[in-house]
């Protein structure tokens, strides 16, 4: 789904989900298997209020505004949305979820030579229905439902492995891939994107407007690969492999690619590792040919029609789009592992990421008066209107540094109690390298790098005693920045915390009572004005909006 554009709750949802894993023996080591998933559900959230009047500290909304057009021939009609919503309105945006992927694939193992063939198909379509709105141009014949058109992803997919024993200590690997992968942008009813007789009122489906005939389409991108690798035992306490990979996109041209890594064993207790790659990763498709119009509310309580342009597109080439490429990376690790007295294990990593041309989406920028009338000229549905813009683009060099730690350790009280230790803490530092692409104020370049905490860690303890099984957990965030406007907020360290209390002394049965942030904490809000149109906590937090869950949860074993 896009982006939710204004309310602050987490979105209603139900679902139906499936899955299955099988295989069948068809010969001493011959066998056929497949696994796969199946889920249809449903997903509706509200958007912010439209009211008819300044009040409160909220704009009138523009569906409100009188029109010119009113008595004209096109509309002899006059039309006053108070008569269908005299209080304000807040659209409901749902999607119909249906998700579908299924592999089959046939392996053997002869001697020292194992193969695998195996074919995957996915499909993954999302239709959308907007109620309890208007499309104000329309007039008096405008519904107030609407179906703005869908999303579908699918995939298909074919590999070939084959992995052979050169010796004890040597093992061989390679295999071959296909994708295709298509993108599908259904067309919407055409009340949820038309321009009425009123021209000088919003246009389309308000909220979300729908996907018109110049942006529905059926898009294609496929590729190939071919990779190998190596893995060697070259002593007894020293491992080492290499790994390649060449691909090739028809959209993005071909890549090769490479990884090695070693592995020290100093002693029983302490070994070393580390590796070096490079990295590759074209854009997906809905990157490529994805695009929206939605509202969204502005500093003050009121509402702008912004628009995510196709990159390299004529629309978006008014603001300087290019078309897409890939990434690449260059990364390094190295790191020591420990294993101590019985249960303890901990590792540490340090790694540098260095990401080319990082694809972003790009900051939201106003729109000139000179930009509109670009868009208008070249048939841009609603392009007259449009206050704000972004756009997928290969828009900088990045840097992250940082470190991994992560220990587990088992203690046993008792022969039916014992206690699992689990710590995993990360430091992450992002950096701009080279010079700010347009757009990226020193204020945006400082979000970019310190707009995620470079602190995070999590500590677990589950006791298990008898039947019943107690986990605690706490979760913790650094500080980070936020940018709002010109200015920044102040976000502040939290650490949320989780309990969970399982009994299985039932047969094929455990029943669980549990809590996900216990404390019921939610995040910090952004000003008194988006509070009074309903944001009333930070969306972009690193934690979600709806506070504590709490749960009753039964499982069954058959």
């Amino acid at each position: 789904m896009p982006e939710h554009p204004e309310g602050n709750l987490d979105p209603r949802y139900m679902a139906f989900k499936s899955v299955w894993n099988a295989g069948i023996e068809l010969g001493d080591e011959l066998e056929a298997y497949t696994f796969g998933n199946y889920m249809t559900g449903k997903s509706a959230v509200t958007f912010g209020l439209r009211q008819p009047f300044t009040a409160g500290g909220l704009n009138g909304h523009g569906t409100y505004a009188n029109s010119a057009f009113d008595l004209s021939p096109a509309h002899p009609q006059a039309f006053d949305l108070t008569t269908i919503y005299p209080g304000g309105f807040t659209p409901e945006f749902s999607g119909n979820l249906e998700d579908f992927s299924a592999l089959v694939g046939l392996r053997d193992q002869v001697g020292p030579w194992n193969w695998d063939l195996s074919a995957r198909y996915g499909t993954n379509t999302v239709d959308y229905t907007i109620t309890g709105t208007i499309n104000a141009s329309m007039g008096v014949k405008s519904p107030t439902s609407f179906k703005p058109g869908s999303l579908t992803q699918r995939e298909i997919q074919f590999d070939a492995e084959t992995s052979y024993e050169l010796t004890e200590n040597i093992l061989a690997f390679a295999g071959a891939s296909y994708r295709k992968e298509t993108y599908v942008i259904g067309q919407g009813d055409q009340a949820s994107y038309t321009t009425g007789p009123l021209q000088d009122l919003p246009a389309g489906s308000n909220g979300f407007q729908g996907f018109s005939p110049e942006f529905a389409g059926s898009f294609d991108s496929k590729s190939y690969a071919v990779f190998a690798e190596i893995d060697a035992d070259i002593m007894p306490w020293w491992n080492f492999s290499a790994a390649a990979r060449f691909e090739d996109y028809d959209q993005f041209g071909d890549n090769f690619s490479y990884k090695a890594a070693t592995r020290f064993e100093l002693s029983d207790a302490f070994a070393l590792r580390g590796s070096v790659s490079t990295g590759f990763r074209a854009p997906a498709a809905g990157q490529v040919f994805g695009t929206s119009l939605t509202s969204q509310l502005d500093g003050v309580g009121g509402f702008i029609l912004d628009a995510v342009l196709v990159p390299g597109s004529p629309a978006a080439q008014v603001f300087g789009s290019q078309t897409l490429k890939p990434e690449t990376s260059f990364n390094m690790s190295a790191g020591v592992v420990f294993t101590g007295f019985d249960g303890f294990l901990t590792t540490l990593d340090f790694y540098q990421i260095d990401v080319d041309d990082r694809l972003l989406l790009t900051p939201s920028r106003n729109t000139t008066a000179a930009e509109r009338a670009a868009l208008a000229a070249i048939n841009f549905p609603n392009g007259a209107d449009i206050e704000q813009v972004r756009y997928f683009q290969n828009e900088m060099n990045t840097r992250v540094r940082g470190f991994d730690l992560v220990s587990t350790y088992r203690h046993s009280w008792s022969d039916n109690a014992s206690t699992d230790f689990s710590l995993a803490v990360n430091y992450n530092e992002q950096h701009l390298r080279g010079a700010p692409p347009p757009g990226f104020s020193s204020a945006i370049v400082t979000e970019f790098e310190r707009g995620t905490p470079r602190w995070r860690g999590n500590f677990s303890a589950t006791t298990k005693v008898g039947d019943f099984a107690f986990m605690g957990r706490a979760t913790h965030y650094g500080a980070w920045r936020r940018l709002d406007g010109a200015t920044f907020l102040p976000r502040k360290a939290v650490t949320l915390f989780d309990a969970e209390l399982t009994y299985s002394g039932i047969e094929n049965v455990d029943i669980s009572v549990g809590a996900r942030n216990l404390f019921n904490i939610f995040p910090p809000g952004r000003g008194p004005a988006r509070a009074r149109a309903g944001l009333i906590y930070d969306n972009h937090s690193v934690f979600g909006v709806a506070g504590g869950f709490y749960y009753l949860n039964a499982k069954f074993k058959f």
